[in-house]
């Protein structure tokens, strides 16, 4: 694992984790907590299916990365499983499969945008960054124009997407882009 894939892996965990274990209960808090930034009630329709879709995620990665079974995941079973799952989306990638993930990009979109107008405005996202716990560590302006490709000042679907792609397959530093600054 390199230094770039570390960073991201920790940054994901350092997001969901309540102290210092990935749980279930970490999940949820972040929908909460965005609702609450929002304004929204926490059983809004973008809500609560982001809700339920890290519940199945956490359903999924649960077995997979908590190997001693206690019911959360340290920072060290974190990590491996984040890397077995980023070799994985890289031979799908590789293979030209479809990407696994864009079904939770979705989700995740529709939550991030709490107007409901179909995109992500530098508010909306500095609003998910700090439900994550995350934006006092992130440049905003630098992160926000790095993904907002076409410079229209909101971040599209197909933006947002090309972001989760990069973030979860591109670790090589002189790969454009590889500065990752956001969640």
């Amino acid at each position: 694992m390199n230094e770039i894939q570390q960073a991201r892996y920790d940054r994901v965990f350092d997001a969901y984790a309540i102290d210092g274990y990935l749980s279930k209960e970490g999940f949820d808090r972040h929908t909460r907590i965005l609702a609450e930034l929002q304004g929204r009630p926490a059983d809004a329709e973008p809500i609560a299916a982001l809700r339920a879709e890290l519940f199945l995620i956490w359903g999924q990665l649960a077995p997979m990365a908590d190997t001693d079974n206690d019911g959360r995941i340290t920072r060290h079973e974190w990590r491996a499983a984040a890397q077995g799952l980023t070799a994985s989306l890289q031979q799908a990638q590789k293979q030209g499969m479809p990407w696994p993930f864009d079904h939770w990009v979705q989700v995740l979109y529709g939550a991030i945008d709490g107007n409901d107008d179909g995109s992500v405005t530098k508010e909306e996202y500095r609003q998910w960054l700090d439900a994550l716990g995350l934006a006092d560590d992130t440049d905003l302006d630098s992160a926000f124009a790095g993904f907002d490709t076409n410079e229209d000042g909101t971040l599209s679907m197909d933006e947002f997407v090309n972001l989760y792609h990069q973030y979860w397959s591109e670790f090589d530093a002189s790969v454009p882009g590889h500065r990752w600054i956001g969640p």
